[in-house]
Order: C-alpha cells, then structure tokens, then sequence
C-alpha cells in the first residue's frame, strides 16, 4: 500500500493517525476504519472501503483517506471536493492527487 502526501485524515483520529497507519502497514485491518483510495479502474475516482478489505483483495492501493465510519469517509470526499475546487481542478480528484505523490513512507498530511 501507498500512503498520499495529502493524506485527509477525520478528526475523531487526527491525534491517533501515526499509531492508526502503523498498525494497517503491520497487516492489523481493522473492520472499524475506512479508506478512501484512488481507483484504477478508468471509470472512478475513488473508492471507499473498510481496511479489513486490504486482506481479501489483495491490492496495493493509494490511499488518500481515512476515517471511522463510512459517513466520516463520505465528509472527506466531500473537503476533497471542495479543496480540488478551490485549486482550480473543478472536480477532478485523480488531478488533484496526481499519482506522482503517492509514497510508500512519505509525508502524511491533512
């Protein structure tokens, strides 16, 4: 998995979200939290999944998101959104993050 510079990380785990990405990078996907990450598949732009679906699918996803509940994750797309427009990039997520800042150890940010 590839962690985004541009991280967006809910409030509820701002204060926890180095011990929070630590344990996804050990293997410890937890059913509680959700990802947002970029979609390959030509047709979307993001998903949003549990972290225990790391584990069944076996993918090496860019993740740009993270919250603890599906709702929370449905708030960050919409400040992702909402932050891409006012960079000038109307609605276009995968411009916004660009794949050229995806890092398997970079800097997290909010």
């Amino acid at each position: 998995m590839k962690w985004h510079e541009k991280l967006y990380v809910s409030e509820q785990l701002k204060n926890k979200q180095d011990i929070v990405r630590k344990e996804i990078e050990k293997g410890h996907y937890s059913h509680r939290l959700w990802m947002i990450t970029l979609c390959t598949n030509g047709h979307d732009q993001l998903d949003i999944r549990r972290c225990s679906s790391l584990a069944l699918h076996g993918s090496d996803p860019v993740i740009v998101g993270l919250a603890p509940s599906k709702y929370d994750a449905y708030a960050l797309v919409t400040k992702m959104v909402n932050d891409s427009f006012m960079a000038g990039m109307a609605a276009d997520l995968l411009s916004y993050f660009g794949t050229d800042h995806a890092s398997s150890g970079g800097g997290i940010s909010s």
